[in-house]
């Protein structure tokens, strides 16, 4: 059986590797940085053991949501993190006088104190739609009264043009016309923070700040 990624010799999945996600996860360069090699590991084991069917991807989520629980193995510090259930993602907003329930759209929420920290991660990460969308919903977030403190996120890993993982300057070339502009002003608005995979310890300390010293 034709093995797609450097792991296929230990992968438990008995149906191959086609529809496998980590296939592309694992082009993504982790120049010897911990808290990649431990997404890495941790994807790994999921689309070895928990991968249904030919079609079946695993969601990078889950693993993601383990790196910041887990992430004072990577950053001296780290605040201990509560994991949020998406019950507990419901406030209410006013439009035009009237009030409206709504779910902040998220891959992952969590709590520190009073502060929340919630972030959306997406596979090509330079898709113009996956960024309107998740600026959207940021924007959202911004007008809640319960979540009034907190930082919205977004995590790309790859795309057409960067197969060996986004870095955070990616999304800020103005080359890349379909986003830069929005990515720009959505951060200067401060609605949300983009990060690319490759850049993973900067977001890791950018969350360790935020609960440390934002009021």
């Amino acid at each position: 059986m034709e093995k797609r990624c450097s792991r296929g010799n230990k992968c438990n999945n008995i149906i191959g590797c086609s529809g496998c996600s980590y296939q592309h996860f694992d082009k993504i360069k982790d120049d010897g940085n911990l808290a990649i090699i431990f997404l890495k590991n941790e994807y790994f084991e999921l689309c070895s053991k928990k991968r249904k069917g030919t079609g079946g991807r695993v969601a990078l989520d889950p693993v993601f949501r383990t790196l910041l629980l887990e992430a004072r193995k990577f950053i001296d510090g780290f605040p201990s993190l509560k994991e949020m259930q998406y019950n507990e993602l419901i406030d209410s907003i006013n439009i035009g006088g009237e009030e409206y329930q709504f779910q902040v759209k998220c891959d992952g929420a969590f709590k520190f104190q009073d502060k929340y920290i919630f972030f959306e991660i997406k596979g090509y990460g330079d898709d113009t739609n996956c960024v309107l969308s998740a600026i959207t919903a940021a924007n959202l977030t911004m007008l809640s009264k319960k979540f009034h403190k907190h930082r919205y996120y977004y995590i790309g890993l790859g795309s057409s043009l960067t197969k060996d993982g986004l870095k955070r300057i990616d999304f800020f070339n103005k080359k890349r016309v379909k986003i830069a502009p929005y990515v720009k002003w959505a951060e200067e608005n401060q609605l949300i923070k983009f990060y690319g995979i490759r850049d993973i310890d900067g977001l890791l300390v950018d969350i360790k700040h935020y609960c440390e010293n934002e009021k």
